[in-house]
């Protein structure tokens, strides 16, 4: 609201008084959110580990840091679908737990074959924690009842 003051008598005009085709419309945008409060801690921790892998794999991408493998594309899925299950969708969530599956498969296969390293354990440390919170009692209740 802006206050204009006419004389001794201040008026209130809103926006949409003045300039009605200036008004906020929101129809036909869904409201998105990246981390919703309502959901269970372990889940809110699984999707911000998901949307933190993401942006150091955009950032290692773009400061030439690597190439886009097969563990790349699965960090960037599981970041697109932790802000699905950030909005409620089950796909989402179930994305999310096949590409966390996914990452521990290829993590467990190169400390097998011998290759493993101080990033690799990090790597390795957040996937687990990723997987908890996914595989935790409280976020499967979660996904069951109130995902849609």
């Amino acid at each position: 609201m802006i206050l204009v003051n006419r004389g001794d008598i201040r008026h209130r005009h809103s926006l949409a008084t003045r300039h009605p085709r200036l008004t906020w419309n929101n129809e036909g945008v869904a409201d998105l959110v990246w981390i919703d409060r309502s959901q269970p801690q372990p889940l809110q921790l699984a999707i911000t580990i998901a949307y933190a892998n993401a942006a150091f794999l955009l950032f290692s991408l773009l400061l030439g840091g690597g190439a886009l493998g097969l563990l790349g594309v699965a960090t960037l899925v599981g970041g697109v679908a932790a802000n699905r299950v950030a909005n409620g969708r089950r796909l989402g969530y179930l994305v999310l737990v096949i590409v966390v599956l996914v990452e521990v498969a290829m993590v467990v296969l190169v400390v097998v074959t011998g290759g493993w390293s101080g990033e690799l354990l990090l790597s390795g440390v957040l996937i687990g924690c990723q997987l908890a919170g996914l595989g935790h009692p409280e976020s499967r209740r979660y996904a069951r009842r109130f995902l849609r």
